[in-house]
């Protein structure tokens, strides 16, 4: 995904499934880090799968949890 690019939540969160619900995987058919986009998850409130929360469920609600999120 090209900086800039913005993505409406259902279509993120469809994205997210057909992913199942893997932020690698994501990550490689958005073409970004995987910060990214868990910071694109956590900015439209779609909550992770337990296998991501575990590995970036601190940083998810961190991101969540800024007053300055989009």
């Amino acid at each position: 995904m090209a900086e800039g690019d913005t993505i409406d939540a259902r279509t993120l969160e469809l994205n997210y499934e057909y992913a199942q619900r893997n932020v690698d995987v994501l990550s490689i058919w958005f073409e970004c880090e995987p910060k990214r986009t868990v910071e694109l998850l956590a900015q439209k409130d779609i909550p992770l799968s337990p296998n991501d929360a575990g590995k970036f469920g601190v940083y998810y609600e961190s991101v969540r949890q800024d007053p300055l999120r989009n």
